[in-house]
């Protein structure tokens, strides 16, 4: 039996195998008596995690980042204000934010005349190399707090909890 026509039959069967447990995953619970719910905090608001990847676009070769490396990181919590009896709400908020860019290389940016410059760390006079030892990657973090706003239209018009929305702000 070649390869591949073995490989086929373990796919068939597995796909059968889950095939015949989708049945038994459908079923209700044997006492027919309601599954009870977990409780949950009941406050107003969403509470909103981001997480994304840097890239630095149209960069120089010195600027170089490693994406894994440099992340965005943001906590919000988001108040819903609703506009009156209608599908829209204003959502202003609080939140911190972390933008960190890891770079491949060992620079740095320094100040010259209200202009911002960008230099290997081992050219600028505020770095003893002899006393830090060599440096080979550098990083640039940013740290700050948002107050986002946003205007959002809900997908159900008394019920804003429980729909989807589309949301405009910043």
């Amino acid at each position: 039996m070649s390869e591949i026509a073995r490989m086929k039959n373990q796919l068939i069967i597995v796909l059968l195998f889950v095939l015949a447990l989708t049945p038994a995953l459908a079923q209700d619970n044997a006492s027919g008596s309601p599954k009870p719910s977990t409780p949950s905090p009941n406050f107003p608001g969403s509470l909103v995690f981001e997480y994304g990847l840097n890239y630095l676009i149209n960069n120089t070769h010195e600027m170089r980042t490693n994406p894994w490396k440099s992340a965005t990181i943001n906590v919000y919590y988001m108040y819903p204000i609703k506009l009156g009896d209608s599908r829209f709400s204003f959502n202003p908020g609080i939140g911190v934010g972390s933008e960190k860019f890891g770079f491949e290389d060992a620079i740095s940016f320094y100040e010259d005349s209200l202009k911002t410059f960008m230099d290997n760390i081992g050219n600028l006079p505020r770095f003893d190399t002899v006393t830090l030892g060599e440096i080979t990657k550098t990083q640039l973090i940013a740290n700050y707090v948002d107050i986002p706003l946003e205007f959002r239209v809900h997908s159900r018009k008394d019920d804003h909890e429980r729909s989807w929305f589309l949301a405009v702000g910043g």
